[in-house]
């Protein structure tokens, strides 16, 4: 479809100013292509915004109205943010040109000189985007979108027209209040419009996501657990949107906020990009954190509906008590607390990054692997995000990515004599180059057991066990992770006196102590065995053979 026809029905709907007849709960339906029905309504009588919003079925319908009748006094602003977060339409809204980026500008400015169009004043550009719960607007994604926002316009243009000397009630449009109330339906066929009523739909609060604690290896583990803590909990929306991928639109992630009553005591685990549809993957990031704490709560309580929803089925699995309730006064600190840091000034921001980025280059090889996960965990975001300016990102780029000393034009090669354990009395020695991935260190530590590389591996560089802080897995597990196949024992600050662990077979769950014994100033062509003591253990001894 021409964009053009967008922008035709778009200077025809200005000319109308269908705002200054319009409130914005005075709305229209129209049947659009497909026998859908588009709820329409109409901003700027107020003096805001000019535009037109498309809501395409029940449910977006709900999203505006939800807003429209949000009463401040009543809803908190978390509350209100989250109605508006939850928007869901295709818009057409008339902005300064400051709104629209170059683009966008090209495109309007375009189509105005080639039919004569002279573009003035405030509020004089359009602008089409489309809205989408937990995502900041962006352009119209499809032709379909442009279709459906095209027919919304000409049916604005249409009632515009009978409403020449009309007032709204003598149309029969509808006031959207708290109870359902009628309104026109307009149908565009055999090139005319006829007239019809609707009835709005009525007002209903959207029902919150239940993860139903589906992680059964993860729930026996946390059973074992010693019982710690009661803890307050919260659902909150991350302040700043997060741009994951480049050809899609920022989003609003979800985070939980898990605080220690007595103690104030956060738990820390990243955000989820899209909680609506995936809860259990917050669920698990919650659990995961339990367990690397070891901990298993003696009660939660949880703020809001939202929350109690997430925790119910966790709780009922490990019969934890759960309870609502609004006043939890350690996890408002810890909230605000939280907010602030995202509340400073950019100046501010980016001075407390770089005092840390300066602080963390300071640190030798063996210091490094002390750095908390939550450190790294932000240190990964701010380089996935891209928005630190040049010389930062240079010094993050430093921390994340060091230069291997294989690669160095100046620095001799070297490689490391490692001890692999896997019990008292067996272990092997291994020799390996600094320029060798941990891949190649996972082959050859397999070989020097006597083992079948038929299983995923890992290696944990903190020396705990599924620890999140510095680790490196088998490729083809999961997205995100830091995979064994691209990282050399270089890149990974191997250095003398180091201890880590390698895990072999997530199901049985072989874990073999390792210890970094020398640094040698020499190229290791091929990993070998230096030393041997102990039989190499069966790799499957319940195993029948048949």
């Amino acid at each position: 479809m021409d964009s053009d026809m967008l922008y035709k029905l778009a200077f025809e709907y200005k000319k109308t100013k269908l705002w200054n007849i319009l409130s914005d709960i005075e709305v229209f339906a129209v049947k659009l292509s497909g026998e859908r029905i588009g709820y329409i309504n109409i901003m700027g009588f107020s003096g805001g915004p000019r535009a037109l919003g498309l809501y395409v079925g029940e449910e977006r319908f709900n999203s505006f109205r939800r807003i429209a009748l949000a009463d401040p006094q009543t809803l908190t602003t978390q509350e209100l943010q989250e109605r508006i977060l939850h928007l869901d339409c295709l818009q057409c809204s008339f902005e300064n040109k400051d709104a629209l980026n170059d683009e966008e500008l090209e495109a309007a400015r375009a189509y105005a000189h080639s039919h004569d169009i002279r573009i003035a004043g405030k509020k004089a550009y359009p602008l089409f985007q489309k809205y989408m719960p937990n995502r900041f607007p962006c352009p119209l994604q499809s032709e379909n979108e442009q279709k459906d926002l095209c027919e919304a316009l000409a049916a604005a243009i249409e009632v515009a027209r009978l409403l020449d000397g009309k007032k709204p009630a003598d149309l029969g449009l509808g006031k959207m209040i708290d109870a359902s109330s009628e309104t026109i339906l307009l149908e565009y066929k055999d090139q005319e419009y006829s007239l019809g009523k609707i009835m709005l739909p009525e007002e209903y609060a959207p029902a919150f996501p239940t993860p139903t604690a589906r992680n059964e290896i993860g729930l026996a583990s946390l059973k074992k657990m010693k019982k710690s803590g009661i803890w307050e909990c919260a659902i909150i929306r991350f302040p700043q949107p997060v741009q994951g991928n480049p050809d899609e639109p920022p989003f609003f992630p979800m985070l939980l906020l898990a605080v220690e009553s007595s103690t104030g005591y956060m738990l820390n685990f990243p955000p989820i990009m899209d909680y609506d549809n995936h809860p259990e993957d917050l669920l698990n990031t919650f659990m995961q954190a339990l367990l690397e704490e070891k901990i298993r709560p003696i009660r939660l309580k949880a703020r809001d509906e939202r929350t109690y929803a997430f925790a119910e089925a966790f709780c009922k699995k490990l019969k934890i008590p759960l309870s609502m309730d609004e006043d939890l006064p350690t996890l408002a600190d810890a909230e605000e607390d939280f907010l602030m840091r995202f509340g400073m000034e950019d100046e501010e921001q980016l001075d407390e990054i770089e005092a840390l980025l300066d602080k963390l280059l300071e640190l030798d090889e063996s210091q490094f692997h002390t750095i908390p996960a939550e450190i790294m965990d932000l240190l990964e975001s701010l380089e996935e995000q891209e928005l630190l300016p040049g010389h930062l990102a240079e010094k993050l780029n430093r921390i994340l990515h060091p230069q291997p000393y294989s690669l160095s034009k100046s620095a001799p090669a070297r490689s490391f004599l490692i001890s692999v354990s896997l019990e008292p009395g067996c272990y092997r020695h291994i020799q390996i180059s600094g320029s060798d991935t941990l891949l190649e260190l996972h082959t050859a530590i397999l070989d020097a057991f006597g083992f079948v590389d038929d299983h995923a591996h890992a290696f944990f560089m903190d020396n705990i066990s599924w620890s999140d802080a510095d680790s490196y897995y088998a490729e083809g597990l999961e997205p995100g992770l830091r995979i064994t196949r691209k990282y050399t024992l270089d890149k990974a600050r191997f250095h003398k006196g180091m201890h880590f662990k390698y895990v072999f077979d997530f199901g049985d769950e072989w874990t073999f102590q390792c210890k970094v014994l020398r640094v040698l100033d020499e190229n290791t062509d091929e990993p070998m065995v230096i030393k041997s003591k102990g039989d190499n253990p069966e790799q499957y001894p319940d195993w029948d053979g048949e």
